[in-house]
């Protein structure tokens, strides 16, 4: 029998398995034309209490290239670019080719209309380049590492 002890096993390593993802620091991409704003961006990361590693590349080439390499807890594309494309051109990009990492857009403008269409488009978070304050980072991180959130917006995108 052991049908009891065999569950409490079984609820035990998945336990510690969560335990231990838990423990890992993050990975996180950051696509930002802005030094600065990269290194603001950290730097409330570390204030927030996060454990993570943290790549800021300029260009979307680097992007394209480091996410090829490498595995992303969380994605940060900055919306104004800079170089003729936006956040949300990138994020369509990664989408249409099964990238399904989690993505926060970052952006000066907050329209309600930009907000939407990057939802849409398979964007987990928004956050606005004012609001890089620690306590605003770790909520809008959390939101992008949510299962049922991500379902939702996965949603909207395979229905546009």
């Amino acid at each position: 029998m052991g049908g009891v002890e065999e569950q409490a096993g079984e609820f035990e390593e998945t336990t510690m398995a969560t335990m231990d993802d838990a423990a890992a620091p993050l990975a996180l991409l950051c696509l930002e034309s802005e030094d600065s704003l990269a290194r603001t961006l950290e730097a409330s990361l570390h204030a927030a209490g996060f454990e993570f590693t943290f790549e800021h590349v300029q260009r979307l080439e680097q992007a394209l290239v480091r996410l090829q390499g490498g595995s992303f807890d969380v994605v940060v594309i900055a919306h104004d670019l800079g170089v003729g494309r936006t956040g949300l051109d990138v994020l369509k990009y990664l989408r249409d080719r099964e990238h399904d990492e989690p993505v926060v857009i970052l952006a000066a403008d907050e329209g309600e209309a930009l907000v939407e269409n990057c939802l849409r488009y398979g964007a987990d978070a928004f956050l606005g380049k004012d609001e890089l304050d620690p306590d605003r980072v770790r909520s809008i991180v959390e939101v992008a590492l949510t299962a049922p959130h991500r379902n939702a917006a996965r949603i909207l995108h395979d229905e546009a």
